[in-house]
């Protein structure tokens, strides 16, 4: 039997957000550093562009293949009423990696920070498996 635990976000607020899960603890971290550690940050594994290049470049080689994460890259638009399910790892210490890596931005602000709106790469299902995903390292 497997266990899941399944988590729902739901945009109570009358403004529409950007949620994606950051590479570090977002807990106590000023939000424009951690926009700029997942946006332009290291290199997502295996290739030469930041995440923030492939959203922003229509031109970028890779905006043709309708990538839609890359590795832990993913950006989920909820707009006003809109309900999102992660579906997490059972296990305490694999869950907790995930949720302490939340991050949440307005919309505006987000674009502004980028300078154009997210026309591709936004994730559209309405699920989102992690447990599927690799789980931390233990020490």
């Amino acid at each position: 039997m497997t266990h899941l635990n399944y988590l729902t976000l739901e945009n109570q607020t009358s403004e529409a957000f950007y949620f994606w899960i950051g590479r570090v603890d977002s807990e106590g971290v000023d939000p424009e550093r951690l926009f700029f550690a997942y946006f332009y940050g290291k290199k997502a594994a295996g290739y030469n562009v930041s995440f923030g290049d492939v959203v922003t470049d229509g031109t970028n080689i890779l905006s043709g293949y309708g990538i839609k994460e890359i590795g832990y890259n993913f950006i989920k638009l909820l707009k006003p009423g809109d309900k999102f399910t992660i579906i997490m790892p059972s296990e305490k210490a694999s869950a907790e990696f995930f949720r302490e890596r939340f991050v949440f931005m307005t919309k505006s602000d987000l674009e502004q920070k980028l300078g154009t709106q997210i026309e591709s790469f936004v994730y559209l299902p309405s699920i989102l498996d992690l447990q599927t995903a690799m789980p931390p390292k233990s020490k």
